[in-house]
This record gives structure tokens, sequence and C-alpha cells, in this order.
């Protein structure tokens, strides 16, 4: 499992790039078969040329057989000389040969043997072959797929299977080449190599997200995922993955649906950076040869599990993004976009209650300055500081307090912060922008937010911080809570039409035939290797080291001899 750093990230060429890469790959796969029947063709040759032998052998014998057997019932013809010989020559007993029936039957016998032989090796050579009689079909993004035998599509389940996780495959294989999910209308869309994307693009964004946390989780990373039991109950942590992605994926394929039926289309440099992930040239390809690695494939492969191409990873980059942004700028960006302001304070009002238990309140934000006087000393054992050393403090912020006072202005008071203030925005003289309700602690808040607070009111205020000298700016023009209310109603109608849209487009999954290459058990057997490695070579480079000191004090124990 490759290091964050060499992960690939998110978004080559025209549309025609693309056409060749897939016929690049449709080509190979029409060679391969080609070939496989070549080779059939010449082992049936060969069969049929010895079949042919064995048939003309039996054939001869048996012509043989036949004029001999007519030879000796013919009768002979007088010879004069022979009659006038008193002796008479002794007759000679007829062999009797096969019968024409018993010939035929030898020549079947043969044929069949050879036929016979004959089917066997073709059993044998499809068998280690399946992919060249797996019924073959073409995917919304114009690969070519293979359909298993037995398809479940809509009517598996994730819990049918103990466990998904495959060790030994690679990126042609009949396993990594299967479709595994459909829309409703029969259009396959992903392959078990597309979902390796999708699953361990979840699996490290749950990581990114909970860090080393994640084991209060439940999640060991040095242990199989089928092996352990995950937050969902009743599932392991592969099928939690798994269940994850499947929702996320519906979602996904439901949207890019959508826009497609739309006529929505990506920004052109958002469509590029995608059409670029398939180019030997481009940056991924040079991503990918910066990090070490000879192709993007083997990259990816590396991140994502073998079995996974660059075709793969664009597929699914390519439904992600085209879902992601559909959403941004259309379900989400259109609401937002057309919401009056009447429409946004209705909606705040009607859910005054969640946004209040949120802290958010029908308040504009605020600009304030605060010049922060902190105690100094040592903390007691119970982390607070003396009584004395407040004492002090707030000594200070009063003396500080009244040489404002000799010139109340803003920029008497922005000064006095950058000289006096512990706050990191002292240097900017101590003021918050658009400071909204809630942002602060409960005493600095009350006081920013008073209902009858004015511009150019003053004040010390006592917080756990210390004692912060206040000088209120007046109102923003920002307003956090009719953003947060525009934001969330623009979200949840959004969220309203995506499941609207699956119900439209419905995706269909089939869990009988889905496989997941076992990364995390590939990445720990790379450590154990990498670390048996280090610990054979420091054993070698200790061995040698001995070995040198042994010669070293045989040499000093003979020199005096020499020296004798």
């Amino acid at each position: 499992m490759a290091s964050e750093e060499n992960r690939p990230v998110t978004p080559s060429s025209e549309e025609p790039e693309e056409t060749v890469v897939q016929d690049a790959e449709h080509s190979a796969g029409e060679a391969a078969v080609q070939e496989a029947a070549a080779e059939i063709a010449e082992d049936t040759a060969e069969l049929t040329e010895d079949t042919a032998e064995t048939a003309e052998t039996v054939e001869e014998a048996a012509e043989e057989t036949e004029n001999e057997e007519t030879a000796a019932e013919a009768p002979e013809e007088p010879n004069a000389e022979a009659s006038e010989e008193p002796e008479t020559a002794p007759a000679e007993t007829p062999k009797k040969g096969l019968s024409k029936g018993a010939r035929i039957s030898i020549i079947i016998a043969a044929v069949v043997l050879v036929l016979g032989a004959l089917a066997a090796g073709v059993f044998w050579f499809l068998s280690a072959h399946p992919e060249l009689t797996a019924k073959k079909v073409e995917t919304a993004y114009g690969d070519r797929a293979y359909l298993a035998e037995n398809t479940a599509f809509g009517t598996s389940a994730l819990t049918d299977r103990d466990r998904y996780d495959i060790t030994d495959t690679t990126a042609d294989s009949l396993e990594m080449r299967t479709a595994i999910a459909r829309d409703e209308n029969g259009d396959y869309f992903m392959t078990n190599g597309e979902l390796q994307v999708a699953y361990w693009m979840e699996f490290y964004q749950m990581m990114q997200s909970y860090g080393s946390y994640i084991s209060m989780m439940g999640l060991d990373t040095t242990r199989p995922l089928h092996e352990q039991s995950s937050l969902l109950e009743g599932n392991t942590w592969e099928q939690y993955f798994l269940t994850s992605v499947v929702k996320k994926t519906s979602q996904f394929r439901a949207l890019e649906r959508a826009a497609q039926a739309d006529g929505y289309e990506l920004p052109e440099d958002v469509a590029t950076q995608l059409d670029d992930l398939t180019n030997p040239e481009g940056d991924l390809a040079k991503e990918a040869a910066d990090a070490g690695f000879e192709s993007i494939d083997a990259y990816l492969q590396e991140n994502f599990g073998a079995g996974v191409t660059a075709k793969d990873y664009q597929n699914y980059m390519r439904m992600y993004i085209t879902a992601m942004h559909y959403y941004q700028d259309v379900l989400y960006g259109e609401p937002y976009d057309n919401a009056t302001d009447a429409e946004v304070e209705a909606y705040f009002d009607a859910n005054a209650e969640t946004f209040e238990g949120k802290g958010v309140t029908k308040v504009n934000d605020v600009n304030v300055r605060h010049i922060l006087i902190q105690p100094e000393g040592e903390k007691g054992a119970d982390g607070t500081y003396s009584e004395d050393a407040w004492a002090a403090a707030e000594a200070e912020a009063n003396r500080i307090y009244a040489l404002w006072q000799e010139n109340q202005t803003e920029d008497n008071f922005s000064e006095l912060a950058k000289t006096y203030s512990k706050d990191g925005n002292a240097s900017v003289g101590g003021i918050y922008e658009s400071l909204a309700p809630g942002k602060t602690v409960t005493e600095f808040n009350d006081w920013c937010f008073d209902e009858n607070r004015k511009t150019g009111d003053t004040g010390i205020v006592r917080t756990t911080f210390g004692y912060h000298i206040m000088y209120f700016c007046g109102k923003a023009e920002t307003r956090t809570w009719f953003d947060t209310a525009k934001e969330d109603m623009a979200a949840e109608l959004a969220n309203e039409k995506i499941n609207e849209l699956c119900e439209t487009y419905v995706e269909e999954f089939d869990y009988s035939n889905m496989w997941v290459f076992d990364l995390v058990s590939y990445a720990n057997a790379q450590k154990d290797a990498e670390a048996s490695q280090a610990t054979d070579a420091s054993e070698s480079t200790d061995a040698s080291e001995s070995a040198d000191a042994s010669e070293d004090t045989a040499g000093s124990t003979q020199a005096p001899e020499a020296a004798g």
C-alpha cells in the first residue's frame, strides 16, 4: 500500500485518444482469441493427419489380406510342363482375411480414439482459458467486459458471502474484467477493476479522516479486513467498505446519468484532466515515473491493488467527478443562486430551533478589537493561575485601558493592541472581522452580541484566557445566520433531488461475482519482506565485521612471533 504522498491525485487527450486505447484493448483481446484458435487448429490438423495415416495403414493391410484371399480362391490354370511331371506339389492351406465389416470397425475405432483425444485437448485448453468462452459485453464507457455464467444482479445480498478478498490476480484476468454493476436498462458500468479503485479510495478516506484514532473504532490495519468485525453490526470491515462503496456508487452513477440526460458538460479544464489520465505522456504518467514506477498501471496497482488499469481509474474518476460537478453546479448550485432573501429568512425561521441548537442565532456578525492580558507565572497543580497572578493581570489591563482613555480613538486602540496584546491577532491591531455568534468563549461572545451594543463601546472582560480590553467597531456586512440557512436550504433541496434521481436511475449490483484485492495483507507482506531483508543485511554486515576483527586479532597475535 503506497504512502499518502505517492497516492495518485484526482485529475487526455481528446475523445479519439480514448478510442485508440479502447481499440487497442479490443485488438489485444481478439489477438489472444485468434492465437488460441490457431493453436487448436494446429492440434486438430496434426490429430487429423494421424487419423488419416492410421486409416490408410489399416486399409493397406486389409487390401493385402483381400489379395491373398483372392489368390487362394482363384483356380489354377493348367500348365503343360507341370502336367508332364510325375510328382504332385502339396496344396497350401488358404488364409482367411478380415471381413469388410471388421475393417470398417477398426477404422471407426481409430477415428473415435483420435477425436476423443482432440476433444479432451480442446476441453483442457478452454478450461485453462475461461475468458475465451465467457460471454462478452460492452460497458457504458466503451470497454469490453465479461459476464459471469451465473449472474445475480439485484438478487444477491452483501451478506451472502463471508469474504470477497482475492490475493492473486492480474489486470486482464477474468475476475477483474467481470461486470458487477449495471443500470436498470441493462447497461453495464462497473467491473471488478473499477471496484478496486472505489473500494480503496473509501478506505483511504476513512484513514485520512480518523488517522491514529482508527484503532479506537476497532480497525486493525495489520490484519485482513474480512477477519474483523466493523461498526456495522453483523458485518466485517470488508463488508462495511463494500456497503459504503455500493451506496455511493449508486448515487454517483445516477447523477452521472442525470447529467448526461441534461446535456451537462464538465468544465473544459476538468474534462482535459480526465482525458489525460490514460495518456502515457500525461501528468499521471509523469507522477508515476517520478515515484519510480515503469507505467501508470504499475503505479495504480501499488495504490489500488493488482488488477487495476489506467482505464479503470479513468472510468471511475469520470463518473465520480461528473457526479460531484453536476451536484455542485446544478442540484445545489441552482437553488443556492436562485434563493431570495425572503425564502432564506423564512427557512431560518421555520428551523430556528435547529439552528439555535447549533449555536446559530439570527444576529448579524460584528467587528471587534481586543487587547489580551494574560496572567503570568507558573500554573498550580489544578492547571490554573494563582489569585495574585490574576490580580496582577487585572492591574495591567486597567493601566493599558487608562492609556487608551487618554486618546479614545480606534487607531490608538489598534497601536496599543500591537504593543501589549498576547493574542495571535496582535499584529493586526487585535481585530476580529465578521465575527459570528457562538464562535468565542461565552463571556467574550455575550459582550460582543449584547443587543444594546453600539459602535465605540469599550470595556474589560475576564475569560479563562485572561483579561480582554474590548473595543466595538460595529456591525459587519456579513450575516452568518443567513449564509448558513441559505447553504442548508440548498443542500436540503439537492438531497431531495438525489433521492428522486436514485429512484429514476436504478443501479443493480452482483455481489456473487465481486472480488476485492487484499491490499492490506499485500502491504503487510511487503513490510515483513523489507524487515527480513534488513535483518539479513544487518546480520551479514555483523558477520563480515566479526570476520575482519578476527583476522586483525590473528595478525596482531602472530606479529611478535614473526619479530622474534
